[in-house]
């Protein structure tokens, strides 16, 4: 995940614990794009987000599972799958 100051367009680069908790420390006072790009979820963008002096700012986003055409023939072939899909959203069961 990344910040970017809009103002000077340096990206921060940020990190998460196990729980899903992110930092991106040491940002400089301005207003920010937060990005959050994992593999396997929609690219979640937050704008706007304030930072100033001394102060924690607090952004949640929500994950969505991305679609199953990632890579599911690579898995096709290695396991038995059984997979059903609905829009946006995938359930794949390793047999």
């Amino acid at each position: 995940m990344t910040g970017t100051n809009l103002d000077t367009k340096v990206d921060y680069t940020g990190t998460t614990n196990a729980e899903g908790y992110y930092s991106i420390p040491y940002v400089l006072p301005g207003t920010y794009d937060v990005t959050i790009d994992t593999p396997g979820f929609r690219k979640v963008v937050t704008r706007g987000v304030i930072a100033t002096v001394n102060l924690a700012v607090r952004t949640d986003a929500t994950l969505t599972v991305c679609c199953c055409k990632v890579r599911l023939s690579n898995v096709l072939q290695s396991r038995n799958v059984r997979s059903s899909r609905a829009v946006g959203m995938c359930e794949i069961t390793y047999l």
